[in-house]
């Protein structure tokens, strides 16, 4: 295959902490290192500088482009002319949406679909955003030369939502930023571990439920990483109604750098949600060889496997009866057992050469 000139919507890359700015960023680099032979274009609406994007700014690795005039309207629409003029062979959106005009300016495509969560949790969204999110859907998966999903229970979401041949859609998993790749853990845990966005959808009042179930000579520390609105307030006060503040902690929104030395000191990741597309906190904390308890739901099943406790998303006494269960040293290693065989479905370069092939089928048909 001749060297490609490949671009990508990078706002979420350069514009998003977590979630799918870390997608971006791990890909991305992933990618680039693996096939350092093509061009990389990034094309972003703005640059948020309170995210570290050195890597992708301050090298010759990637052409960044951005249009501080009209963002908006450029990503949008005006972005496919600056894509022909720039002779990109495909156009990747990696964020559920694809811009207007790539086929009639001669752009291949191929658009990321993460999840349909806009159908399954509306409340999470205003009626004008949830309407905009179906319009981009419906507009990237029609369009798209490739949809790819990020797990087998997002594409049977999409198949089940959309007109779509099935030879159109490909399942590709995420991998972990190379960090957590790297990492060692550290003696046998102090508290559990949840990660992520403190809403409705990842249930942690499961949990703060589960501890009345509890001897409380079995209760353990709770550290809680991720940022919350309404729901964290309902959360807090029900800690407080049960006396439990003394054992839950909320520290925020962590960088990878901290998040990691957290995951050396847990006992085990505790994930409820009853929601995901893919669920890269679990991926992380097996990574990292720290056990995860987490709910029967969506895509979790999958990232899970079977090196972890997998609970119903409503039952607080299973889920008190799984925490003494992980607490044990013992049955902590036994569910790790084999784990990396599993990992090995994430693993950078199986996901970089699936993206690939991908990207090259595209450029082909």
């Amino acid at each position: 295959m001749r060297e490609l000139k490949l671009g990508f919507d990078a706002k979420r890359l350069f514009c998003n902490k977590e979630g799918l700015g870390s997608y971006a960023r791990t890909l991305l680099r992933d990618l680039q290192t693996a096939y350092p032979q093509h061009e990389y274009h990034l094309y972003t609406p703005r640059i948020d500088n309170s995210i570290d994007h050195s890597y992708f700014t301050e090298s010759d690795r990637f052409i960044v482009h951005y249009n501080a005039n009209t963002p908006k309207l450029w990503r949008y629409s005006k972005i496919s002319k600056d894509l022909k003029r720039h002779k990109i062979d495909v156009y990747i959106g990696l964020s559920n949406e694809l811009p207007r005009g790539l086929s009639s300016n001669g752009i291949k495509s191929i658009v990321v679909i993460h999840d349909l969560l806009y159908k399954y949790y509306p409340n999470q969204f205003s009626f004008v955003d949830r309407h905009i999110i179906k319009h981009k859907l419906n507009h990237a998966i029609s369009k798209a030369d490739q949809v790819l999903a990020v797990s087998q229970h997002t594409k049977s979401d999409i198949v089940r939502n959309y007109n779509i041949a099935n030879e159109k859609i490909k399942v590709i998993y995420q991998s972990v930023n190379k960090l957590y790749r790297d990492a060692n853990t550290q003696g046998n845990g102090e508290y559990l571990l949840c990660v992520g966005t403190i809403n409705e959808r990842k249930n942690l009042k499961l949990l703060v439920d589960s501890y009345q179930h509890m001897d409380p000579n079995d209760r353990v520390p709770v550290l809680v990483a991720g940022n919350g609105g309404r729901y964290k307030v309902e959360l807090i006060e029900a800690i407080k109604s049960y006396k439990l503040e003394h054992l839950f902690t909320f520290i925020g929104y962590v960088s990878d750098e901290k998040l990691i030395e957290l995951y050396k000191k847990a006992i085990a990741l505790i994930f409820p949600s009853r929601y995901e597309g893919f669920g890269i906190p679990v991926i992380e904390s097996l990574s990292m060889n720290i056990p995860v308890i987490a709910c029967n739901s969506s895509s979790i099943m999958e990232v899970v496997g079977q090196y972890g406790i997998v609970i119903d998303s409503y039952d607080s006494v299973v889920l008190s009866e799984a925490i003494i269960q992980i607490t044990d040293p013992n049955n902590r290693q036994s569910l790790l057992n084999g784990v990396e065989n599993h990992l090995r479905n994430f693993q950078s370069d199986v996901i970089c050469k699936e993206y690939m092939q991908s990207i090259e089928h595209t450029v082909r048909t």
